[in-house]
């Protein structure tokens, strides 16, 4: 899978958390989700379990947080987040796929989700790289490292995004 980002090198981290997030794409808008509790917008997806295969776990993941399911996708690419946590860093692997077909259903949130007021909207990227930018600063603003997890995933995000932009749209 294509490399698309990585935010370090030469990093040996303590743990490594693999995950699979899709793209939906309709008149230039992307379908994300959004956060009312902390105000930004991620891809949907997640992390795989020990028994899943990456698309197995994207296909779960999108029924649970967007409700669509009988999807079709092809592989977009990786990015690597390297991010500071208890002294030690970290990796996430996202595996991004576009998703070209699928069936709308219900969805199946998990209670964290609803708790931090997860929906999903369509949004230009550029809308949602500057709404990320906002949080990144207050975040900082509010005593968070650059390297804290919930940085550099808003980072990453941006990547993404710029990336679609840029090849996609």
């Amino acid at each position: 899978m294509k490399i698309i980002y990585k935010n370090k090198d030469n990093v040996n981290p303590t743990k490594i958390i693999t995950s699979s997030r899709g793209i939906i794409i309709k008149d230039n808008l992307v379908l994300l989700t959004y956060s009312s509790y902390f105000k930004d917008y991620i891809t949907p997806g997640g992390r795989t379990t020990k028994e899943e295969t990456l698309e197995e776990t994207l296909i779960r993941e999108l029924k649970e947080e967007i409700g669509i399911y009988n999807i079709t996708f092809e592989e977009i690419g990786v990015i690597f987040e390297y991010y500071f946590k208890n002294g030690n860093y970290e990796l996430k692997k996202h595996h991004y796929y576009l998703i070209k077909d699928y069936e709308e259903g219900k969805t199946n949130k998990r209670s964290d989700e609803i708790s931090y007021g997860m929906e999903s909207r369509w949004i230009s990227p550029s809308d949602a790289i500057k709404e990320n930018n906002k949080q990144i600063k207050e975040r900082i603003k509010k005593g968070l490292l650059k390297e804290d997890e919930f940085i550099t995933s808003l980072k990453r995000e941006n990547e993404i995004l710029r990336y679609i932009e840029e090849n996609y749209l």
